[in-house]
Protein backbone atom coordinates (compact mmCIF):
# COMPACT_ATOMS: atom_id res chain seq x y z
CA UNK A 1 0.00 0.00 0.00
CA UNK A 2 1.32 3.43 -0.87
CA UNK A 3 1.60 6.06 1.77
CA UNK A 4 -1.00 8.85 1.73
CA UNK A 5 0.12 12.28 0.67
CA UNK A 6 -0.12 15.28 2.96
CA UNK A 7 -1.96 18.09 1.27
CA UNK A 8 -3.03 21.65 1.87
CA UNK A 9 -6.32 23.06 0.68
CA UNK A 10 -5.86 24.30 -2.87
CA UNK A 11 -5.10 27.99 -2.96
CA UNK A 12 -4.03 28.06 0.68
CA UNK A 13 -0.34 27.76 -0.08
CA UNK A 14 2.00 29.67 -2.37
CA UNK A 15 1.59 28.44 -5.99
CA UNK A 16 5.34 27.83 -6.06
CA UNK A 17 4.70 25.06 -3.53
CA UNK A 18 2.30 23.23 -5.88
CA UNK A 19 4.81 20.50 -6.88
CA UNK A 20 5.50 19.79 -3.21
CA UNK A 21 1.78 19.32 -2.49
CA UNK A 22 1.68 16.36 -4.85
CA UNK A 23 -0.95 14.88 -7.09
CA UNK A 24 -3.65 15.05 -4.43
CA UNK A 25 -3.67 18.85 -4.09
CA UNK A 26 -7.43 19.14 -3.65
CA UNK A 27 -9.70 21.80 -2.21
CA UNK A 28 -11.06 20.33 1.02
CA UNK A 29 -13.01 23.42 2.09
CA UNK A 30 -16.34 21.77 1.21
CA UNK A 31 -15.47 18.30 2.49
CA UNK A 32 -18.07 16.60 4.67
CA UNK A 33 -15.97 15.27 7.56
CA UNK A 34 -17.15 12.32 9.65
CA UNK A 35 -15.84 11.13 12.99
CA UNK A 36 -16.24 7.64 14.36
CA UNK A 37 -19.15 6.98 16.69
CA UNK A 38 -16.59 5.13 18.83
CA UNK A 39 -14.88 8.42 19.72
CA UNK A 40 -17.43 8.80 22.55
CA UNK A 41 -17.70 12.51 21.88
CA UNK A 42 -14.17 13.18 23.12
CA UNK A 43 -13.01 14.35 19.70
CA UNK A 44 -9.71 12.50 20.13
CA UNK A 45 -9.94 10.62 16.91
CA UNK A 46 -9.44 10.94 13.19
CA UNK A 47 -12.03 12.30 10.79
CA UNK A 48 -12.70 10.99 7.29
CA UNK A 49 -14.15 12.66 4.21
CA UNK A 50 -15.22 10.93 1.01
CA UNK A 51 -13.95 12.84 -2.03
CA UNK A 52 -14.40 12.64 -5.78
CA UNK A 53 -13.03 9.67 -7.72
CA UNK A 54 -13.04 7.46 -4.64
CA UNK A 55 -10.39 9.44 -2.79
CA UNK A 56 -10.60 9.58 1.02
CA UNK A 57 -9.17 12.35 3.20
CA UNK A 58 -8.09 11.68 6.79
CA UNK A 59 -7.31 14.36 9.36
CA UNK A 60 -6.54 14.68 13.07
CA UNK A 61 -9.68 15.78 14.90
CA UNK A 62 -7.62 17.37 17.68
CA UNK A 63 -5.77 19.71 15.30
CA UNK A 64 -7.81 20.37 12.19
CA UNK A 65 -5.39 23.04 11.00
CA UNK A 66 -2.82 20.38 10.11
CA UNK A 67 -2.76 19.01 6.56
CA UNK A 68 -4.99 16.06 5.78
CA UNK A 69 -3.76 12.82 4.30
CA UNK A 70 -5.47 11.89 1.03
CA UNK A 71 -5.59 8.34 -0.30
CA UNK A 72 -6.72 7.28 -3.75
CA UNK A 73 -9.37 4.57 -4.07
CA UNK A 74 -6.91 1.67 -4.39
CA UNK A 75 -4.85 2.81 -1.41
CA UNK A 76 -7.96 3.21 0.75
CA UNK A 77 -9.36 -0.17 -0.28
CA UNK A 78 -6.03 -1.82 0.57
CA UNK A 79 -6.01 -0.15 3.99
CA UNK A 80 -9.60 -1.17 4.78
CA UNK A 81 -8.90 -4.74 3.63
CA UNK A 82 -5.78 -4.83 5.81
CA UNK A 83 -7.78 -3.64 8.81
CA UNK A 84 -10.44 -6.30 8.22
CA UNK A 85 -7.72 -8.94 7.82
CA UNK A 86 -6.06 -8.01 11.13
CA UNK A 87 -2.81 -6.78 9.58
CA UNK A 88 -2.64 -3.89 12.06
CA UNK A 89 -3.88 -5.68 15.19
CA UNK A 90 -0.46 -5.40 16.82
CA UNK A 91 -0.60 -1.57 16.69
CA UNK A 92 -3.08 -1.03 19.42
Amino acid sequence: MNKGTEIEAAGAADPADAPRRGKYALDLSGAQWRISSHSSGSGSCVELAALEAGHVAVRDSTDRSRPALVFDAAEWQAFVAGMADGQFADLG
